[in-house]
């Protein structure tokens, strides 16, 4: 075909080559034959003024052409520049106007098939022919074009190339035609084996660029490749994904993907989102699970197996219903995020049954009211001794100062007893050991003050603060396997109820206090002091016979009896002011139990007080009850002179009244209390003891008292020693007399 033009070109040559010389001859001829050109010029203008010619003038307006011959002088210059010329190279050529070019152009077009107008060029279809007949060759030779190249090769647009060629597909061009490639049969068929041999060792997910980029395959043919070969079988795998983004996935790796997920998912009973993109699925994740597992549960970081929601809802049901907690995330072996654990709590059917038994912190505790209400138990004890230490706190900061503490503001020194020192101060040293060592002088009276006020009130009573870190480390003694978190979690969430606690606890405490009358704490002052008074009456009686008491026998007495009953009436009164129900203390089992319920402070000064009573050391307990009294706040009164003389006329009164009332009757009892009352008229004091100090006392009155008196009282003594029934009865009587009358003493 291409040699047929190239002939016909050459004859049409040959043909207007034979005209020219027709013309040349014409014009050389003899003039006869010729019109001049002014001739011509007129003729012409005649014609066009008549409208027989339609004529276009030349740039230069020295000639003039028809449009017939403006359009076979173009189809000329198509067929000179070898069937492509562009319109913009036509107005030099021809001397014409671009306008009149154009006009005749698209007329030339129009009348003739063979050529068209493209992009400003006029093309001849042997032109395109033999375009065709050169990319056939280049195919063929080089297996496969780009449609790009042609186009920039030839000079044309892509998509006019494109055109081109698929115009010319199994005609002038044998090959395949695919994404801007030209390829070849052969081509096609060679790379498609490749493909196969190439994405059938392929083991994992890999992308159609990866493959091509490393085995130097089309692109533009892989995937359609590809396809074809799993549609046939050819391929184990599935292509995801479009064009020029897909990915082939071979079945063997989907196969060992849903192995792993499947053994994941059954062992852990869930399996997060973020693994199957460690595991590299492409699908949606939630989809993806739920088509594999259909009984699973989607939430939002993670997918549970049923059973697992299963366990963790009978979990929550046995702690709510066995009063217990449950940390709902440490069930499930997966880490999860809050919104997981807000979802799942929302399915488990036990919270919804037991809406109003639990409450849930964090989103992940879910704690059983019973089990708070066990803490709060522990609390309420808590509240309780924390408000008995702030009332005994409050009761020690109201109490009037010693004399030796410095007075607190708005107080004032107790005024200072006259101490005089004579005859008859009382001591608990021995002869010849100097002066006698008293306690700290005192006041025995506790202060009408209502007690120091509440932490948080002026009754204790009002709104208590609840320090968070404080009631953890409470929570956490009262359940030590209790979850940290869970504890200070629950210690912010029952604040408020604690607080309440508290409130309650120091109305309990602070109440009764309250109702304690200022009567009964100084009736119990008073018993304290009484007491305290007793026992200095018979220091005092002590201190006249102590020279001749070599075995201590008045001694070891004051202490089992006088100074037991102080230490008996001391703890009584603090069981008051500490609101601990007491009767009054008889012996030392009572004494220790109530000394257990008192506060731990006074317990431990008490305690040293009661081991100088047990040493039966009356000197170690006048010294420890002078440290405990400034301890305790217990202000004791030493007695003067005068309150000496009423204590030991007292007690000499009521041994006289016991005679008379014949309330002692018994002979060794009347000989004791007419020595006593006696010694007491004698000297002005006041002893107790056994009857073994009956030898001490008649040495005393020895002087102080009739002859006859004290013969008798010595005759009465040696009959009960010796036993002398007959004698005791008579000598009996005649003590007594001696003990009524108020004339046996001798007068000084």
């Amino acid at each position: 075909v291409h040699g047929d033009s190239r002939k016909f070109h050459s004859l049409v040559m040959d043909e207007i080559l034979a005209l020219q010389e027709a013309l040349r001859q014409a014009q050389a001829g003899d003039s006869v034959y010729r019109l001049s050109e002014f001739n011509c010029i007129e003729l012409v203008t005649k014609l066009i003024q008549s409208g027989l010619l339609e004529v276009l003038y030349t740039t230069n307006g020295k000639e003039y052409l028809t449009y017939a011959q403006l359009e076979r002088e173009i189809r000329d210059e198509v067929l000179t520049s070898g069937g492509r010329i562009n319109l913009v190279d036509l107005p030099p050529i021809l001397n014409v106007d671009m306008p009149f070019i154009e006009k005749s152009a698209a007329e030339v077009v129009r009348k003739d098939s063979e050529i068209s107008l493209i992009a400003g060029e006029l093309i001849a279809n042997y032109y395109l022919d033999d375009i065709a007949l050169e990319i056939q060759e280049s195919l063929a030779d080089q297996g496969s074009i780009s449609v790009s190249a042609l186009a920039k090769q030839f000079n044309f647009t892509t998509a006019f190339m494109t055109q081109l060629i698929q115009s010319r597909l199994g005609t002038q061009i044998h090959g395949h035609l695919n994404m801007g490639v030209l390829f070849t049969q052969a081509y096609v068929q060679r790379h498609a084996a490749s493909t196969r041999g190439v994405v059938t060792a392929v083991t994992r997910p890999t992308t159609v660029s990866d493959i091509c980029s490393r085995y130097d395959l089309q692109e533009t043919l892989v995937t359609d490749q590809m396809k074809e070969l799993i549609a046939h079988h050819d391929l184990d795998g599935v292509l995801r994904g479009q064009k020029g983004d897909s990915m082939f996935v071979p079945n063997l790796f989907l196969r060992v993907q849903r192995s792993a997920i499947e053994s994941f998912y059954n062992a852990n009973m869930s399996i997060e989102y973020s693994k199957l993109e460690k595991l590299q699925v492409q699908a949606e994740p939630k989809a993806f699970l739920k088509s594999l597992f259909p009984n699973g549960v989607c939430l939002d970081t993670i997918f549970v197996h049923s059973s697992l929601v299963n366990h963790v809802d009978g979990s929550c049901d046995d702690a709510i219903t066995s009063g217990a907690w449950v940390d709902v995330e440490s069930l499930i072996q997966q880490s999860v995020s809050t919104r997981d654990l807000t979802t799942l709590l929302h399915l488990l059917p036990s919270l919804n049954k037991h809406k109003k038994e639990f409450i849930l912190l964090d989103d992940r505790f879910v704690v059983s009211n019973s089990y708070i209400n066990k803490l709060l138990e522990v609390c309420k004890e808590d509240a309780m001794e924390k408000a008995q230490a702030a009332f005994l706190e409050s009761k020690q900061a109201t109490s009037v100062p010693t004399q030796n503490a410095p007075a607190r503001k708005g107080q004032q020194k107790p005024e200072e007893d006259e101490q005089e020192e004579d005859d008859d101060d009382w001591s608990t040293k021995k002869k010849g050991k100097g002066k006698p060592k008293k306690p700290a002088k005192t006041k025995a009276e506790p202060s009408d003050a209502k007690g120091k006020k509440g932490k948080s009130g002026n009754d204790g009573t009002d709104k208590e603060s609840v320090d968070v870190e404080e009631l953890t480390v409470i929570l956490k003694k009262a359940d030590g396997e209790a979850d940290s978190t869970m504890l200070e979690l629950l210690a912010a969430e029952i604040t408020t109820k604690v607080a309440e606690l508290r409130k309650a606890a120091r109305q309990v405490v602070f109440a009764p206090a309250a109702t304690i009358s200022k009567e009964q704490r100084d009736a119990s002052a008073q018993l304290v002091n009484d007491t305290f008074l007793d026992l200095q009456g018979y220091l005092k009686g002590l201190a006249i016979i102590q020279e001749d008491d070599k075995d201590n026998i008045v001694t070891k007495h004051l202490t089992k009896t006088i100074a037991n009953d102080l230490l008996n009436r001391i703890v009584e009164f603090e069981a008051l002011i500490c609101l601990t129900e007491v009767h009054q203390l008889s012996d030392t089992p009572q004494r220790e139990n109530v000394l257990k319920s008192l506060p731990s402070d006074v317990q431990a000064v008490l305690a040293t007080l009661t081991d100088k009573l047990k040493s039966k050391t009356l000197e170690g307990f006048i010294e420890a009850l002078e440290q405990s009294s400034r301890d305790l706040n217990l202000f004791l009164k030493i007695a003067d002179k005068k309150q000496l003389r009423n204590h030991c006329f007292s007690v000499r009164i009521r041994l006289i009244n016991d005679l008379e009332s014949g309330k002692e009757v018994t002979p060794a009892g009347v000989l004791f209390h007419t020595c006593v009352i006696l010694f007491a008229g004698a000297h002005n004091a006041v002893v107790t003891g056994p009857g073994r100090i009956i030898p001490m006392l008649l040495s005393k009155l020895q002087g102080k008292i009739s002859s006859e008196a004290h013969s008798a009282l010595s005759a009465l003594h040696a009959a009960l020693l010796k036993q002398q029934d007959e004698d005791i009865e008579s000598l009996t009587n005649q003590v007594k007399a001696i003990a009524l009358d108020k004339n046996s003493l001798v007068s000084q």
